[in-house]
């Protein structure tokens, strides 16, 4: 799932020019990286294993969620 939500923003943008310099985002380094990160999501590096999740979450001592400054959930 991972690949198919990245590999068309890395598509979309590779051909973008920055507006100030006019440049392409993605020179060539950063189009072999693009293709190196999308290559390493096909192996399965990237992801939690299928039916496991890494993340926790963690309480106040009240119980309720901790967030950080913006809202987001520690």
């Amino acid at each position: 799932m991972l690949y198919a939500r990245l590999k068309p923003v890395f598509d979309y943008f590779g051909d973008k020019l920055d507006a100030k310099t006019k440049k392409s985002l993605f020179n060539t380094i950063a189009r072999q990286k693009a293709n190196a990160i999308l290559v390493m999501v096909k192996s399965g590096l990237l992801s939690d294993p299928q039916g496991n999740s890494f993340y926790v979450r963690r309480y106040n001592k009240d119980r309720t969620l901790k967030v950080d400054m913006n809202g987001l959930q520690l």
